[in-house]
């Protein structure tokens, strides 16, 4: 079965480093070649995302936001696109200063937008190389 990595975050993030570790950690002993990842097509994390595919020799597909047709929502309804599109069966998301309500930002509406799905989604903040497990909220907002 192919894994397919959806991977989101802060524009702000720098390292393709950690995104290739925590790549490596969750791919774990799937070949490469069965992998496929994902991601918005913004600078920090999406870029160090796709670096980090690019490296691993793994398939990784972009997702732009049409700012010049959708407007402001463009970010959200990419989001939308990228989740059923791409139907990932995981999502890593990179953000130190992540909003844990969920409430504001990119990379927060597509957390919730994941796991109202039923996707998994797993953190890393940057300040180590673990990743933190983010459970499904089981009423709206909360964790």
């Amino acid at each position: 079965m192919e894994m397919r990595i959806l991977i989101t975050g802060s524009r702000e993030w720098s390292s393709v480093a950690l995104i290739e570790r925590a790549l490596r950690h969750e791919i774990g002993s799937v070949p490469f070649d069965q992998v496929v990842t994902a991601q918005g097509g913004a600078r920090g994390a999406d870029a160090c995302a796709h670096k980090a595919a690019v490296r691993l020799d793994i398939s990784d597909y972009t997702f732009p936001a049409n700012w010049s047709d959708e407007g402001r929502a463009a970010g959200h309804l990419r989001n939308q696109r990228m989740l059923t599109e791409f139907e990932p069966t995981l999502v890593l998301a990179f953000k130190s200063n992540l909003d844990l309500a969920l409430l504001r930002g990119g990379t927060e509406d597509m957390i919730r937008r994941a796991l109202t799905a039923g996707v998994p989604v797993k953190w890393c903040s940057g300040s180590s190389s673990l990743v933190s497990i983010l459970n499904a909220p089981q009423t709206a907002g909360v964790l």
